[in-house]
């Protein structure tokens, strides 16, 4: 959410995964509106691949509540195996 704040894109990020580092980063899908249990939301979607992996994150950010994640996906070989929607917000003001 800071990266998006302050330089409009994520970053590329180097995360612990067991017993090595990985460097992650993200593939930029646009805009997107996405169904919310606070209603339709303005989002971007972002998309994080796993190197060597058929495992994939998609990632809904909405602008108007400071990037907050309207929507994560877990997939592989394409199929959603995880998802989570934002259900309700407090303390950020909607823009």
């Amino acid at each position: 959410m800071q990266d998006l704040i302050i330089n409009g894109k994520p970053g590329q990020y180097r995360i612990a995964d067991s017993e090595q580092a990985k460097t992650y980063g993200f593939v930029d899908k646009g805009e997107a509106e996405t169904d919310t249990g606070i209603g339709k939301l303005a989002t971007h979607c972002y998309i994080r691949h796993s190197e060597g992996s058929s495992r994939s994150t998609y990632l809904w950010v909405a602008p108007s509540l400071e990037y907050l994640p309207a929507r994560i996906e877990s997939r592989k070989d394409d199929e959603v195996q995880t998802a989570l929607t934002l259900m309700s917000v407090e303390g950020i003001e909607k823009r």
